[in-house]
C-alpha cells in the first residue's frame, strides 16, 4: 500500500504485515471485551433464571462448554499447526476465526429470544414483565405460583433485615402501611430512581461482606493455586515423549471428562463438598510433584529423551490428578457459586468485579510464575502452590456456605446472617467502657447468663 504526500520525490510505504498485525491485535482486543462481558453476564443471568433444583448442574454446564470450546480450538490448531508454509498457518487462523464468528452470530440470534431475568424485573418494579419471563421457564399455571412465592420471599427477606441497616436493597422504602404486591412494586421503582440520581453503591456494604469475601476469595484461590503453570507443564511432558501433536487435545479431553463428573455430582454432593474434594486432590498432586522435583530438576535430565522415565510417569499422573481435582472443584464450582451467592441488588457489580479480578490474576500468574520457577526451582514453586491450596481448604471450610437446594433469596439470607456475625465480631474487637479501651481478647463470652 502506497501513500503519497503530494510530491513525486517522497512516498510513505506501509508494509502489509504491519497492517495485518494491527488488525489482528485490534480484533483480539475487541474479541476480549466481548468475552469479558459474556463471562460476567452468563453466570449472573443463569443464576437468576434457573430453578433451584437444577441450578447447580446447569450452571456447571457453563464450564463444560468452556472446556469444549478449548478442546475444539486445540483440534483446529492441531489440524492447521503442522503446516510449514506461513500462508497455510495464517489460513488456519482465519478458519478458526470463521468458526468463532459463526458461533457468535448463532449466540446473538438465540439471545434475542431469551427474556430478561424475572428477578431483575421484580427488583425494578415490573411485575407484568417478570411474570412473562417466568412463563418462559415454568408452565403458565406454575409460573404464577412461583411469582407469588418469589415476591413473598423478598418481602420476608425485607422483614427479617435489620431495621438499622439502611444498605439493604429493600430497606430504603419499606411498605409499612401495606405489604401488598402493588405497594411493593411501587417502592421498587422509587428506590431505583433515587439510586440513579444519588449514584448509591451497595457493593461495599457491611451487610454483603460475607458473600463478597467468599466470592472474591474463591476467584483469587482459583488462580494462585497453580492451575496455569500445571496446564502448561503437562503439555511439555507429553511433548517430550513424542506426543506433541496430541498433547493439548489429550489434556482438553481429560478436562472435559472431569468437568462432566462435577456436573453429575453437584446436585447430590453439593458445591462446598466438591470444592473440598477438588482441593484435596490438588494438594495430593502438588505434594507428589514437590517430592519428585526435589530429586529431578527437569525433564531433560534423562539420557534417553525419547523414552519416558518412571519419574516422568509419576509427574504425569500427579499433574492429571491435579487437573482432575481442579475441574471437579475450582473450575466449575467457582463460577456456579458466583452466580448464586451475591444479592440481587449487587449481583451485576459483584460478578463483573469477580470476572475482572479473575482475568487480572490469571495474567499475573502467567507472567510471574516462569520467573518464580527460574528463581526458586520447580519443586519450591509447587510447594508454594501446595501451601496456597492448604489455605484454600481452610478458607472454603470457614467462608463458603453450602447453597445446594436453596433459592437465591434463601442464600442471600444465609450469607447476610453470616455477615452479621462477622460485623459483631469486629465490633467486639475494640470498644469503650467509662472512657477506657477494653480489648475483646481480655474476656470470653461463655453463655448469655455470664457476666463480663
Amino acid at each position: 500500500v502506497k501513500l503519497a504526500d503530494g510530491t513525486e520525490e517522497e512516498e510513505t510505504v506501509i508494509d502489509g504485515p504491519r497492517v495485518y498485525w494491527l488488525g489482528f491485535f485490534c480484533g483480539r482486543f475487541i474479541y476480549g471485551l466481548g468475552i469479558g462481558i459474556t463471562m460476567h453476564g452468563a453466570p449472573a443471568y443463569l443464576g437468576e433464571m434457573l430453578p433451584h433444583t437444577i441450578r447447580g448442574a446447569l450452571l456447571s454446564m457453563k464450564e463444560v462448554f468452556v472446556v469444549l470450546g478449548m478442546l475444539f480450538g486445540y483440534i483446529l490448531g492441531s489440524a492447521h499447526g503442522n503446516d510449514n508454509d506461513g500462508a497455510a498457518g495464517i489460513h488456519g487462523w482465519a478458519f478458526a476465526y470463521v468458526w468463532s464468528m459463526a458461533v457468535s452470530i448463532s449466540m446473538f440470534v438465540i439471545l434475542q429470544f431469551l427474556p430478561k431475568s424475572y428477578r431483575w424485573l421484580v427488583l425494578r418494579g415490573r411485575p407484568e414483565d417478570a411474570l412473562q419471563s417466568l412463563r418462559f421457564v415454568y408452565k403458565p399455571s406454575h409460573a404464577e405460583e412461583q411469582f407469588e412465592e418469589l415476591v413473598q420471599s423478598i418481602l420476608a427477606l425485607n422483614t427479617d433485615s435489620n431495621d438499622d441497616n439502611n444498605d439493604n436493597y429493600l430497606d430504603h422504602s419499606k411498605p409499612k402501611r401495606s405489604n401488598s404486591m402493588s405497594s411493593f412494586f411501587f417502592n421498587r421503582r422509587d428506590i431505583f430512581k433515587k439510586r440513579r440520581r444519588s449514584g448509591e453503591s451497595l457493593f461495599f456494604s457491611t451487610q454483603y461482606r460475607s458473600s463478597i469475601i467468599a466470592g472474591m476469595g474463591l476467584v483469587t484461590l482459583q488462580q494462585i493455586t497453580g492451575q496455569p503453570s500445571i496446564s502448561s507443564y503437562i503439555t511439555l511432558i507429553l511433548t517430550s515423549i513424542g506426543l506433541q501433536s496430541f498433547s493439548s487435545i489429550f489434556v482438553g479431553f481429560f478436562k472435559l471428562l472431569a468437568t462432566f463428573l462435577a456436573v453429575f455430582a453437584v446436585e447430590r454432593a453439593g458445591r462446598k463438598k466438591l470444592l473440598l474434594w477438588g482441593c484435596y486432590l490438588m494438594l495430593a498432586a502438588l505434594f507428589t510433584l514437590w517430592v519428585v522435583f526435589l530429586t529431578k530438576r527437569n525433564i531433560d535430565d534423562d539420557d534417553e529423551q525419547s523414552k519416558i522415565s518412571f519419574k516422568d510417569i509419576i509427574i504425569l499422573i500427579a499433574m492429571l490428578l491435579y487437573i482432575g481435582g481442579y475441574q471437579v472443584g475450582f473450575g466449575p464450582m467457582t463460577w456456579l457459586i458466583l452466580g448464586e451467592i451475591f444479592p440481587l441488588s449487587i449481583r451485576g457489580q459483584a460478578v463483573a468485579a469477580a470476572v475482572q479480578w479473575n482475568f487480572l490474576l490469571n495474567s499475573l500468574v502467567q507472567v510471574l510464575v516462569p520467573y518464580l520457577e527460574r528463581g526458586i526451582g520447580l519443586a519450591n514453586t509447587f510447594g508454594i502452590f501446595g501451601l496456597f491450596t492448604v489455605y484454600a481448604i481452610f478458607f472454603i471450610r470457614k467462608r463458603v456456605l453450602e447453597t445446594k437446594g436453596l433459592t437465591l433469596e434463601e442464600i442471600e439470607t444465609k450469607y447476610n446472617n453470616e455477615s452479621a456475625k462477622i460485623s459483631n465480631t469486629i465490633d467486639l474487637k475494640d470498644f469503650k467502657i467509662n472512657d477506657t479501651n477494653i480489648s475483646a481478647s481480655s474476656f470470653s463470652l461463655k453463655s448469655d447468663e455470664d457476666e463480663l
